[in-house]
């Protein structure tokens, strides 16, 4: 990649299925509980390392 161009991590999103959408939430909400929601397209996210390092250090205890 040459110096002048920028990578974007968040793909542009051309079309929306809303029956997939909407199956998707569901399957989230089966999986995670329901206090937790799916984030809206373009809404920002957070990613906080330490939790995932806690739980890499147990599964490469196991």
């Amino acid at each position: 990649m040459a110096g002048d161009q920028i990578m974007h991590a968040q793909p542009e999103v051309l079309a929306i299925d809303e029956t997939n959408n909407y199956l998707n939430g569901k399957l989230w909400k089966l999986s995670a509980g329901p206090l937790f929601d799916t984030p809206e397209i373009g809404e920002k996210v957070y990613y906080f390392l330490q939790g995932h390092i806690k739980q890499a250090i147990f599964f490469y205890l196991l």
